[in-house]
């Protein structure tokens, strides 16, 4: 009990004395101010997102009479031309009587190559045809805005995003080649330009006015269908997916709420991915270096895991990460750098700044041993960057709840055997957090090793935050551009073990720029978490026995 109470007082002392220091009490502020202000800048971003394309009635009422004016002004111009057309015509070609402007007509819509070469306007034609097409385009163009903005109007339409607006949208421009095909004026070359449109019109509209009618999502994917299903030059297995995505697509989303929504998108495209993984049996990931070759009985089982916890997120609606989730993530990452860096610079004076001063010699007379001061100087250091991750914890509920609410919380997903399971939000985080202080001890543990070896504060602090700073990017420079088997033994290649053994949580982040950048810096060799536990386990023991056994032998 003596020798515990004795080593209890070291404990206290060195905790005291650590808790004095300025730079705790400068961090602390900076760490609760940092989180919270992070917090109340991604609220303003919010406020600030979500840009909306909206027209009054009166823009609307403009455009319709800017169209009208244009098609009238087109009309006019073409009419001319055929005139001018009609007039240089000899008139022993001319035909009399009633079919006369019915010949003359059909004399214009023929192409240049069919015209007599003796004709005297024959040089004159290329140009004319020319002007004909380019103001029968343009006479196309004004048609589908007529139409689009009028629709809008008989429909109450102002706002220029949304399924509906692409349905009429699309449905105006097919009505609008239609009306300029079958004009008196239209030229072989035109009805040859939109020959693919016109192909599949009839069709296409009648399932788009339907649409446009009922106003109903589920009729916008039956003319998506059909659109996939009529499209040329795509495979049969890109028809079949196609289609797939988009029954899935109204299955979750029936009234069309995430229509063109990213992260949807792309969760849909990844499952699709997974599941063709699945049934060919062979690696479909573009980025793996084992990319065609057969799937392990491993792969086929994180492969199913992976689709169950997206078809999860998609069931739930949480496919897309919302600001608060993403401002939560980055509160806790700016706070456990800051923990991180406060902890390396106490770590690495530790024991060298009192052995400078001499304040250790006091500790070594009094009657307790060496590698009892050394125990209590490094728990000290533990006991607070434990505190500090506390904190980062509540600092970032907090923030959370004030700015975001936790209403909204995502908890996380994870599988076994292909069903998925939830952690609540508030236990996840914690436990995200303390497995990103093991990280932060490695560091830590290096900085008291080297304050021990070297007993320099300048050199010790140094060489800490450069390798914190650095180390992660010169190994994720290597990885990228080399593939190594001793690679794995790099240290900095296990430090991310909350990536391991959260792994499931960037597949929600597909679409977030964080997780681009996670993504590079994880880019090395594939290691289990069991050898990256026991790896790290062995270097903390290696760097703290290599302190222990300076600070106890050495002289004082």
């Amino acid at each position: 009990m003596e020798a515990l109470r004795r080593f209890l007082a070291l404990l206290q002392n060195e905790l005291i004395k650590t808790s004095k220091r300025k730079i705790i009490i400068i961090m602390s502020i900076l760490l609760a101010v940092t989180i919270l202000l992070t917090g109340w800048l991604a609220k303003l971003a919010q406020s600030d997102s979500g840009y909306y394309w909206y027209l009054t009635e009166e823009d609307i009422e403009q455009r319709i009479n800017n169209a009208k004016s244009n098609c009238e002004h087109m009309e006019k111009q073409l009419k001319e031309e055929a005139k001018q057309k009609q007039d240089s015509i000899e008139p022993s070609e001319k035909h009399k009587g009633d079919d006369t402007q019915k010949e003359v007509l059909k004399t214009i819509a023929a192409p240049v190559s069919k015209m007599p070469a003796e004709d005297s306007a024959d040089k004159v034609m290329p140009d004319m045809e020319k002007s004909t097409f380019n103001v029968l385009m343009e006479w196309q163009y004004n048609l589908n805005e007529l139409y689009m903005y009028q629709t809008m109007k008989e429909k109450g339409l102002l706002s220029m995003e949304g399924y509906l607006y692409e349905a009429i949208n699309q449905q105006a421009y097919l009505q609008s080649i239609k009306t300029v095909a079958k004009s008196e004026y239209v030229l072989e070359e035109y009805t040859q330009y939109c020959e693919y449109e016109l192909k599949n019109a009839e069709q296409e509209l009648t399932l788009l006015d339907t649409a446009v009618q009922s106003e109903k999502y589920a009729d916008y994917v039956a003319w998506k269908i059909f659109d996939v299903k009529t499209m040329a030059g795509i495979s049969e297995e890109d028809i079949k997916r196609g289609v797939e995505e988009l029954e899935l697509r109204l299955k979750i989303d029936p009234e069309g709420n995430y229509y063109r929504d990213y992260s949807l998108t792309e969760m849909l495209n990844t499952i699709t991915t997974k599941k063709n993984a699945l049934e060919e049996g062979v690696v479909k990931d573009s980025a793996s270096i084992r990319y065609g070759q057969k799937l392990t009985k491993g792969e086929r089982e994180k492969l199913s895991n992976e689709i169950a916890v997206l078809n999860h997120a998609i069931e739930n609606g949480t496919f897309d990460p919302t600001i608060g989730e993403i401002a939560s993530d980055f509160m806790m990452s700016l706070g456990c750098m800051l923990i991180a860096l406060t902890v390396i610079i106490l770590a690495s004076s530790s024991v060298s700044q009192e052995m400078a001063t001499g304040s250790i010699k006091s500790l070594i007379i009094a009657p307790c041993k060496r590698w009892k001061i050394f125990i209590a100087k490094l728990s000290s250091l533990v006991m607070l960057g434990l505190g500090g991750i506390v904190i980062v914890w509540l600092s970032a509920l907090l923030g959370r709840l004030i700015f975001f609410g936790l209403s909204d919380a995502v908890p996380y997903v994870y599988a076994v055997s292909g069903k998925a399971h939830t952690i609540p939000y508030v236990l996840y985080t914690l436990f995200y957090l303390l497995v990103e202080y093991v990280t932060i001890m490695g560091y830590v543990v290096f900085a008291f090793m080297l304050s021990t070896v070297t007993r320099s504060t300048a050199v010790s602090t140094g060489i800490s935050i450069g390798v914190y700073g650095g180390g992660r990017l010169v190994t994720a420079i290597m990885n990228n551009m080399v593939k190594w088997e001793m690679l794995k033994f790099i240290p900095f290649n296990h430090l991310n073990l909350s990536d391991k053994l959260f792994s499931y949580r960037n597949l929600i982040l597909t679409n977030n720029d964080m997780n681009i950048l996670n993504m590079v810096f994880n880019n090395g060799p594939v290691t289990g978490t069991l050898f990256s536990v026991l790896y790290l386990a062995t270097l903390l023991f290696t760097m703290g026995w290599i302190a222990f056994d300076s600070f106890t032998r050495r002289d004082i």
